[in-house]
């Protein structure tokens, strides 16, 4: 198991977790955006960002995703 760093743009605070490998964390990775999406429960805002990054216990990023909103008017 190693130790991975959890830090949201829009959070001061990361969270540590174990982990297997490379492939549970992007399993991760993917997992937790899908419940933070579910979360905001329609709130999030036009021209919105939220990313999520993911380091080792070396501080060396492996893997971030974003999602970022966009609203065009009609």
């Amino acid at each position: 198991m190693a130790h991975y760093q959890f830090k949201w743009s829009d959070q001061t605070e990361p969270l540590w977790v174990d982990l297997v490998d490379g492939e549970d964390v992007w399993s991760e990775v993917v997992t937790s955006l899908g419940e933070a999406l579910r979360d905001i429960d329609g709130n999030f805002p036009p021209r919105g960002r939220l990313t999520l990054e993911v380091s080792d216990a070396a501080g060396s990023l492996v893997a971030s995703i974003t999602v970022t909103a966009e609203r065009y008017a009609r």
